[in-house]
């Protein structure tokens, strides 16, 4: 018989307060962004400006997960 080990604290409070999707989201939505850098931005200002555009956008996403984590606060269901 086998048992189920449940993990750590954090990732039993990342899984029960749906972080880690958010997180996973966010870096997907990076990643995706990096084709329209590419194929817009690249082209028309360098690769200079490509690359702090998208590390910029990256910030901003990173921003963006980290405030929609804090306002879906573990406890209170995600409900306001």
């Amino acid at each position: 018989m086998q048992v189920k080990r449940e993990g750590n604290g954090i990732r039993r409070w990342l899984h029960g307060s749906g972080l880690s999707e958010t997180m996973a989201l966010t870096l997907i939505l990076w990643l995706c962004s990096l084709v329209l850098i590419g194929l817009i931005v690249l082209p028309l200002f360098g690769p200079g400006i490509a690359g702090m555009v998208a590390v910029v956008l990256l910030a901003a996403f990173l921003v963006m997960c980290w405030g929609i984590c804090v306002y879906r606060l573990p406890g209170n269901g995600g409900q306001h």
